[in-house]
């Protein structure tokens, strides 16, 4: 088995989510203890699981060294995430006696709550303005805004620029709606 500590290795693949599945191995019977994710290059850090830290502690103050091993490298949390339960499943099938033994398993997901139309509405308006967005991005159109629009561009003239104003929507949002209204065949059409 390779003996790098997660920290010291060339590195994860290149990428801003690369992660590293580890496992720790006792060095007086050569039998892995635990499996691992961590971010980036980080390495495991003491107070991260209770359970872990004192079978370290044990291995010290005894005058031994565990040994970290790199098991596999993955970009993203989820890869990550499948990739230790598969290790911990098989160390498990090989007669490893695992401080995570349950197994590692997600935390399950809890589904969202469903939102009134009203509290989407405000969550929609919420987040575009953090963002710096019209505040009726994301928002549905209604069949008067439609109408509205319909007249603007098409009897009026008004252009892009001043249907942003007057819809609080983006350029393009305008524009492929005028697209799906047919007034436009393309959304790179729009005027002014």
């Amino acid at each position: 088995m390779d003996q790098p500590d997660p920290a010291d290795a060339d590195g994860p693949p290149d990428g801003a989510d690369a992660w590293v599945v580890f496992a720790i191995v006792d060095p007086t019977d050569h039998r892995v203890f635990y499996v691992g994710t961590v971010h980036g290059t980080r390495a495991y850090r003491m107070g991260e699981h209770p359970r872990v830290d004192d079978r370290l502690r044990a291995l010290r103050q005894a005058g031994a060294a565990p040994v970290f091993v790199v098991l596999e490298e993955t970009q993203g949390g989820a890869a990550a995430e499948r990739a230790q339960v598969f290790w911990v499943d098989v160390l498990l099938m090989r007669g490893n006696r695992l401080l995570n033994e349950g197994g590692y398993r997600p935390p399950a997901r809890t589904a969202k709550p469903k939102l009134t139309p009203e509290q989407r509405e405000r969550s929609l308006r919420q987040r575009a303005l953090e963002r710096g967005l019209p505040e009726n991005t994301g928002q549905p159109w209604t069949a008067e805004q439609d109408a509205d629009l319909a007249r603007l561009y098409r009897d009026e003239g008004v252009g892009g620029t001043a249907l942003q104003e007057h819809f609080r929507r983006t350029r393009g949002s305008i524009a492929a709606r005028l697209v799906k209204l047919g007034l436009l065949t393309d959304k790179a059409e729009l005027r002014g």
